[in-house]
Parts: C-alpha cells; sequence; structure tokens
C-alpha cells in the first residue's frame, strides 16, 4: 500500500475510534439516566451459548442472564439500536486493523470511561458494560435479549418497526451458526404478524436482512473463522 493508502486508512481509523469513544460514552450516561429500568427475572434463562462462545471462552460467552424487563419501548429500542452501531463499529476495527483490533477496541473503552466517580462505578448486572467484549456476538445477543421482552409487549408497541427490524437482522447474520439460538430468535420473530417470517427476509413491514456480513469483516476472519461470523454465509 502507498503512503497516500496507509494515511487514508489511518485517518478512517481514527474516526471509527472517535466514534466507538463517543458511543461508549453514550452508553455510559444512558446507563446513569436509565439503567434502573432495566431489570431481569433470575428464573428465566434464554441466552444459549453456541460452538462459536466456546471456541472463544471468556471472552465470548456470555453470563446466565435473566429474561430482561424493561421500563419503556424507546428504551428497549435504544438499547437495540446501540448494539447494532457497536456492531458495525467493532466490525470495521477488525476490518482496518486485523492485528490490534482488540487493542484498539479495549483502549476505546477506557478512554470513554466517566471521570465522575458516582457514574464511572454504575452497576451493569443486566447488561454488558461498554468494552466488555471485542467480538460481535455479545453484542448481538444482547439485541436479541431486549427484543425478546418487546415480543412479549407487541400489542402495546408503538415504535416503528424497522428501529428493531434493523438490529435483529444484524444479529441474526451473527447467530447464523448457532441452531439454538437461531431458533429461539426465530420463534420470537413469529409471536407477531409484523415481525413473522423475517428470518426468511420476508415479512409485513418489507423487510429482509442487512447487508452481507462479509462486507464489513476482516477477509482472513472472514475464511477462516467461525468466532466472529457464522460459516454458513460465506458462500
Amino acid at each position: 500500500m502507498d503512503e497516500d493508502g496507509k494515511d487514508s486508512r489511518g485517518e478512517l481509523l481514527e474516526r471509527v475510534e472517535r466514534q466507538l469513544v463517543t458511543l461508549y460514552r453514550w452508553r455510559w450516561q444512558w446507563q446513569a439516566q436509565s439503567g434502573n429500568q432495566v431489570e431481569s427475572d433470575a428464573s428465566n434463562t434464554p441466552q444459549l451459548n453456541g460452538p462459536a462462545a466456546e471456541a472463544l471462552g471468556s471472552i465470548g460467552t456470555s453470563r446466565q442472564s435473566g429474561r430482561l424487563r424493561i421500563g419503556k419501548f424507546t428504551l428497549a429500542t435504544e438499547l437495540m439500536l446501540y448494539n447494532a452501531t457497536l456492531m458495525w463499529l467493532i466490525a470495521l476495527c477488525w476490518k482496518i486493523d486485523l492485528v490490534s483490533a482488540s487493542t484498539r477496541i479495549e483502549a476505546c473503552a477506557n478512554a470513554a470511561l466517566p471521570d465522575e466517580p458516582d457514574t464511572k462505578y454504575l452497576s451493569f448486572e443486566q447488561l454488558r458494560r461498554p468494552g466488555a467484549s471485542v467480538t460481535v456476538r455479545d453484542p448481538a445477543m444482547e439485541i436479541c435479549r431486549v427484543f425478546e421482552w418487546v415480543t412479549r409487549h407487541h400489542s402495546r408497541n408503538t415504535e416503528p418497526a424497522f428501529l428493531y427490524l434493523l438490529p435483529i437482522g444484524v444479529a441474526m447474520n451473527v447467530l447464523e451458526s448457532e441452531p439454538e439460538t437461531k431458533a429461539w430468535v426465530s420463534s420470537l420473530l413469529n409471536m407477531s404478524p409484523i415481525t413473522a417470517n423475517y428470518a426468511r427476509g420476508e415479512n409485513a413491514a418489507g423487510f429482509g436482512f442487512t447487508s452481507h456480513p462479509s462486507h464489513f469483516i476482516p477477509k482472513a476472519l472472514w475464511e477462516t473463522s467461525s468466532y466472529f461470523w457464522p460459516r454458513t454465509c460465506r458462500s
């Protein structure tokens, strides 16, 4: 790559990192303002861990998490869109700089830590703390957990469908290689006529899946690893 190419890549990476820091800071602020409106039922554990999580070990396997209870639909939408944006930025970091992506993501999380002691030690018991994962699986699972709450209250939801169909489409692309998890999410989608058959790309809202993951994941990882994206999507 010529010097101009290196400069362009470096500038792009800096922009991605700035956006990631901004996103993480927003998440801290959200937790301070609205975190007390998210609870969970400890007896319910819908979160499933598939082969990718086992391969990743501690960085990919999420905690056993209860079924979420969220105070407002707006908050659920915000969480889902946050995680979808986070997935794109994490994927871009890996695409631009495969070697040091995880270090860069962790550095962004550290840079976003709040200075105020009261905020810095906020509890994230029900959800993932900013920077808790350098892969896209954990935010994908958090999208699905939030959507599970949405499906239980479809009749009272006035939020536009696309606000949660976009995140769930991105998440399902990541979880394609985990049959149990995919079946669980598909069953959630089929609970409402608005989202029914979305897993097959057909639904009342007219949405299909988002861009193919190979458009924004490192080629080396895409061809050799199931840690970040499912092999079944690689054709």
